[in-house]
């Protein structure tokens, strides 16, 4: 099965369709996004309904909790605060209700599975090597999945177990290997923070997978942005990949 996955979109339209025309007429079983759909950019009722348009698996993020109302923003910086209050009043309520009602995990397959923070709790930065080494020992515990998909960093991240042995894989494109499990993450689609511009996604195609970044229209999801408070930092921040 070949699958599509994005994560921390952000309300960022242009990059969420330059993902979609990078893909082009391939056959995709499924799209998946890994939480994080709205927040900060400008277009978060346009991406919903384009990501719903896709009959995609969608996990719920911070921000998406957030926005919908069943949470408060009580450790998000004055940016994150103010974008999310925002996004709040873009929403009809519907779309309100389905963010609240987002899974916080799903399965793509029965050794893949799709989570936005970590297999441990939605919010967790899977960044330190104890945090790395303390889910993978929850995967063997678990005796699945062999794959976690993650996102909330908006860093690209591979990870790899080889028994006692956790390594970071450079490559773009590798295979899922039986003996060893992973933990994977695209990177910021809407929103990179890697210093390099563009939209970071995923292609799973069987036991190939493949980091993609989709060029898209940065300046005009920039113009959007730039027109609303902290709109500023936030442009630059698309410009740079930060």
């Amino acid at each position: 099965m070949r699958f599509v996955v994005v994560s921390d979109i952000h309300a960022n339209y242009e990059a969420l369709e330059g993902i979609l025309a990078d893909v082009g007429n391939l056959e995709i079983d499924r799209y998946v996004s890994l939480g994080d759909l709205v927040g900060y950019y400008a277009e978060p009722q346009e991406c919903i309904d384009r990501f719903r348009g896709l009959n995609g698996l969608c996990i719920q993020g911070n921000h998406d909790a957030v926005a919908s109302g069943v949470e408060e923003p009580l450790d998000f910086n004055p940016l994150a605060t103010d974008r999310i209050f925002w996004t709040r009043g873009q929403l009809r309520p519907e779309s309100k209700k389905w963010l609240a009602e987002l899974p916080t995990q799903g399965k793509l397959t029965e050794d893949i599975w799709a989570v936005h923070g970590s297999l441990r709790n939605r919010d967790e930065y899977l960044m330190s090597q104890m945090v790395i080494q303390a889910n993978f020992f929850l995967m063997e515990k678990l005796q699945a999945p062999r794959t976690v998909l993650f996102g909330h960093t908006h860093r690209r991240a591979v990870y790899r177990l080889d028994g006692t042995i956790v390594s970071t894989l450079s490559e773009k494109r590798f295979r899922l290997r039986e003996e060893n499990r992973y933990l994977i993450n695209p990177g910021g689609s809407g929103q990179p923070r890697d210093g390099e511009p563009g939209a970071p996604y995923l292609m799973i195609d069987d036991d190939r997978v493949e980091l993609r970044r989709a060029p898209y229209d940065v300046e005009a999801a920039a113009a959007k942005v730039a027109k609303l408070p902290y709109g500023d930092i936030l442009a630059d921040r698309l410009r740079q990949g930060i």
